[in-house]
């Protein structure tokens, strides 16, 4: 039986580690890591205190689009690559 099935994927449910994964989009809480724009995050010292966080001052950032998706930038490539050692 050499049947040749096409499947269609719908929909996605995953968590937010698994969607990062799954959409080689930088994990929460990353520079780069909004799934529904491009905003880039800024660090933000905490004051009287030690560490930070990083904040997304663009509120107006043009959309990630499905033609993104298909043509991730080169930093997203291989971004979840198991074989890519951890100093580069």
């Amino acid at each position: 039986s050499n049947r040749l099935l096409k499947i269609e994927t719908i929909a996605m449910l995953f968590d937010t580690p698994a969607r990062s994964f799954a959409t080689s989009v930088v994990p929460h809480n990353s520079y780069n890591c909004c799934h529904k724009c491009t905003t880039k995050g800024d660090w933000v010292r905490n004051t009287g205190k030690h560490g930070g966080r990083v904040t997304y001052p663009d509120l107006n950032a043009p959309a990630r689009t499905d033609a993104f998706f298909r043509q991730r930038p080169v930093a997203y490539l291989n971004h979840f690559d198991k074989k890519k050692k951890k100093d580069q």
